[in-house]
């Protein structure tokens, strides 16, 4: 019979933004890796505060290790706000993370760094040591502090994998160390929005939704693809329309020969009114298109052509705009939802003050013919402001760009299905309108039906 390390008994407490757990009931296990799947602010990481202790339940009970009264067992949680110091080397992390009880005070620096090179062996951590953390992909990041907790002897692990990029290579490279968790007996819960992960990385998968686990799944019982279904099902989300091919349509902008690194160039055409994927190794092609195209003082080779010319630094701010979609959620929180909405368009809206309020109207009217939620806008400030509502209203200032390409990394993996599914339909729309818009992914394992071009680069571009 396996050991029941924790279960949460109809709990209640409040969480960040309005995230909330309503009489939620969950067991986790020795030797499962557990996938807390959800949208955002649905409760996920009240849970998890609530595990660590670091908020008070307002209702239901807990018991660890099986019983009333017991203690809670040693437990870790891994977030994207790592632990590691990017400066240090890997052994220099692991040894601060360990301490001295584990690591021995007595032990000099060599014997620490080879204690640590034989536990990346161990656990078939190909890493060099020596190397900087700052090197490091984030789920490269994920597994040395995994395995830090590991050698700790923590017994429950949370690894919260929102907002955390990684390639297919990389997660398979965690579902191995999961393994080897697994064998240990250490209970894992893995916290994501992205159905793919859960799929590949879970034996049990949690679906929660208001508070509240609504559903259970055994890992081999329900597909990625069915699971992100029923998720879009109970938000009555629709897919938007794809608009149609158009042959023969112009070049608006070409890159040639962009230096991606030593002895490394990429080159790829966009078209005016498309919705292409650009695949690339290189995790860095995102922030050097954007120092390129504005000018900022990047001195790497190559051109990019706007309609056959040169492109300009004046032409780049104003012709390709980059949306990163991890801000998607940011505002200012002391400005109301509508001066947020209307922030920086002083053409159209005025300045803060709204002298112009027939068109400050006529975009309140627009955004909730767009979105709904009447009322919305007119909140005092911004404070309270659900996610998916600063979301939307971000995606809706996308329309009052000039930008003729807009450049945005993969949508999935700081969104949840809901934000992805509404960025999709701002930026069809825009699609449809003439812009052409390119998505920046770090491999295939990214797939969308609204994605009508691949563009692959090689580690040479």
């Amino acid at each position: 019979m396996k050991n029941e390390l924790f279960y949460a008994n109809h709990i209640y407490a409040a969480g960040r933004m309005g995230a909330q757990l309503r009489g939620l009931s969950l067991s986790l296990f020795a030797g499962e890796v557990l996938g807390l799947y959800g949208n955002r602010h649905e409760g996920k990481g009240a849970l998890a505060q609530v595990m660590l202790e670091n908020a008070p339940l307002t209702g239901g009970s807990i018991q660890w290790n099986g019983a009333a009264g017991r203690l809670r067992p040693p437990m870790a949680r891994i977030t994207k706000n790592f632990a590691l110091i990017d400066g240090m080397p890997i052994w220099e992390n692991v040894t601060m993370l360990l301490g001295k009880r584990v690591m021995g005070g007595a032990l000099n620096r060599s014997r620490q760094k080879n204690m640590v090179r034989l536990c990346l062996e161990d656990y078939g951590l190909p890493f060099d040591p020596e190397q900087k953390a700052g090197n490091l992909s984030q789920l490269e990041k994920v597994c040395i502090e995994a395995l830090a907790a590991l050698r700790r002897k923590v017994k429950i692990l949370v690894i919260d994998l929102n907002g955390i990029d990684g390639t297919v290579r990389e997660h398979t490279a965690l579902k191995h160390l999961l393994d080897r968790l697994r064998r240990e007996d250490v209970a894992v819960m893995i916290s994501s929005h992205q159905a793919e992960i859960v799929s590949l990385l879970c034996d049990r998968i949690a679906m929660i939704y208001g508070g509240r686990i609504i559903k259970e799944f055994a890992g081999n019982e329900i597909s990625a693809q069915e699971l992100e279904a029923l998720t879009l099902n109970l938000y009555q989300v629709k897919h938007p329309a794809r608009p149609e091919v158009r042959e023969g349509r112009e070049c608006v902008l070409k890159v040639q020969a962009l230096e991606t690194g030593p002895g490394k160039a990429a080159s790829f055409s966009l078209y005016r009114g498309e919705l292409a994927a650009l695949v690339s190794p290189q995790r860095e092609l995102f922030q050097l298109l954007r120092r390129k195209a504005c000018g900022s003082g990047e001195k790497s080779g190559g051109t990019i052509l706007l309609h056959g010319a040169q492109l300009t630094r004046a032409q780049g701010n104003e012709a390709i705009f980059f949306l990163d979609t991890q801000y998607l959620g940011h505002v200012i929180e002391d400005l109301s939802p509508l001066e947020n909405l209307c922030l920086g368009l002083s053409d159209k809206a005025g300045l803060l003050g709204f002298e112009n309020k027939s068109v400050v109207e006529c975009m309140e009217r627009d955004f909730y013919g767009w979105y709904g939620h009447e009322g919305l806008l007119r909140s005092p400030d911004s404070r309270a402001l659900n996610k998916i509502h600063r979301v939307a209203i971000n995606l809706f200032r996308l329309r009052f760009l000039k930008a003729q390409v807009i450049f945005c990394n993969a949508l999935n993996v700081h969104s949840d299905v809901v934000s992805c599914r509404l960025a999709e339909e701002a930026l069809m729309e825009l699609v449809r309108e003439g812009t052409s818009v390119c998505m920046l992914l770090n491999d295939l394992s990214y797939r969308d039906e609204m994605i009508e071009r691949y563009i692959t680069l090689d580690e040479d571009g």
